[in-house]
């Protein structure tokens, strides 16, 4: 187990840090600009690489793009009411993606926001999830008065390959709670609020058939073929499942679930065949919905805040070995992951009515950097950008702000007021 760690590092490197944060901050303040002041200025949008601008929503629906370092304007669009699950990026980076409450869906270039095509839908929008490849883009639709329906679009033209009710086997409806892409399975799973169903929707054209009900079953007199392309499989699981994560590797999921003894316990599930293959307890006392799944390159994890002591523990999968706590100083502490972020992840606790950020390697447990944004403000959001060299702290609300920091020493650059801020789109 890890203790507190120091975030101080040697005097020398220190000296050489705050010389390199000082110069970065100079360049900064040359050419900033706030994004709230309508889109760029009207001047040829400049040559720039995918990971060297941030996208921001912002009030019913603006979006803007944000270059990096520099925080210069490039482009702005005014899109349809819009809900921050149904602006995404595409898997390749260079397409964004927004779905409207009016029921449009907007294909947008980045990072000069020109429209590609657009697809009405008819009713309300209320997630997107672009898929690897970009074969496909997965929209969940929500009419006011029917059950809401999954939509599988073809990712390039937006045309629908396949419309499914989101219903479960006694007609009832069903919300969805999250969308999760198995890569490695060529498939998205969908889980659902207050059900117990797991649906798993493959993707790859030469899928195998899927069949539901028992064989000789008596509606067909044989199990109930799903469609050859784009087939569902619905699983039945012991409880909710609002907290999972795809293996890497593998037909396994890792579920994160309360114990009748009300502490955790990670649910190991084969779905292949579609039962539990094991269960390990979780003897630290974790604040369950504080949880969160973070992948590196190596490695899958799950995260947890201790419901007693200001920290983070850290378990490695699939064995579920208790790799760190991270001992951390203040109150109220809450996790911000990012899916670009490398091996590292930021923790923020409240000290004194402000976040104080901790760069934390997910590995060791070792804190890298600790950080505070702005004097009394929450951080909301951390986004990674530039390859993973600059990340982004995201302070939402009316007066809402980023903070961006250079990743490689570890500073603070400057911050970027943004009224209305929602989120950054990753």
């Amino acid at each position: 187990m890890f203790g507190k760690q120091s975030v101080l590092p040697p005097v020398a490197s220190f000296l050489f840090l705050m010389v390199a944060c000082v110069l970065l901050a100079s360049l900064w303040v040359g050419d900033a600009r706030s994004a709230g002041n309508g889109s760029a200025s009207g001047d040829p949008v400049p040559r720039i690489e995918s990971g060297e601008f941030i996208v921001t929503l912002s009030g019913r629906c603006t979006l803007n793009t944000l270059r990096l370092p520099d925080r210069q304007a490039i482009a702005q669009f005014e899109a349809a009411e819009c809900d921050d699950r149904a602006v995404m990026r595409s898997a390749n980076r260079q397409s964004l993606y927004v779905g409207g409450r009016n029921g449009e869906i907007v294909a947008l270039s980045l990072p000069d926001l020109t429209v590609q095509v657009r697809q009405r839908l008819d009713h309300s929008i209320t997630h997107l999830l672009p898929t690897l490849g970009d074969r496909y883009l997965i929209a969940i639709v929500e009419p006011e008065h029917a059950p809401a329906s999954l939509v599988v679009l073809h990712a390039g033209s937006l045309a629908p390959a396949r419309v499914v009710p989101l219903e479960n086997r006694r007609g009832e409806a069903l919300t969805v709670a999250r969308l999760v892409e198995a890569v490695h399975r060529q498939s998205v799973l969908i889980s659902f609020a207050r059900s117990n169903e797991l649906w798993e929707l493959f993707l790859a054209p030469d899928a195998e058939p899927v069949f539901e009900g028992m064989v000789h079953d008596y509606r067909l007199g044989e199990g109930i073929s799903e469609p050859r392309s784009l087939p569902i499989r619905r699983i039945v699981m012991d409880g909710l499942m609002e907290y999972f994560q795809v293996e890497a590797r593998g037909p396994h999921l890792s579920q994160l679930t309360a114990a009748r003894d009300g502490r955790a316990l990670v649910r190991r599930f084969n779905l292949d065949v579609r039962r539990p293959v094991g269960e390990s307890p979780i003897e630290a006392n974790i604040d369950l919905p504080t949880a969160a799944a973070f992948k590196t390159d190596s490695a899958s994890y799950w995260l947890a805040v201790d419901r007693q002591w200001p920290g983070i523990h850290i378990y490695r999968l699939p064995d579920v070995k208790h790799m760190a706590f991270v001992d951390l100083p203040g109150t109220d502490c809450h996790l911000l992951v990012s899916s670009v972020s490398g091996s590292e992840f930021i923790a923020g606790c409240r000290i004194e009515g402000t976040d104080q950020l901790f760069v934390i390697d997910a590995g060791t447990g070792t804190i890298r950097a600790s950080l505070q944004p702005q004097a009394g403000r929450r951080v909301s959001q951390i986004a990674f950008a530039g390859g993973a060299n600059y990340f982004v702290a995201v302070l939402a609300g009316e007066t809402g702000e980023l903070v961006v920091y250079d990743r490689r020493y570890r500073c603070r650059i400057g911050g970027y007021a943004v009224p209305q801020l929602r989120s950054i789109v990753e």
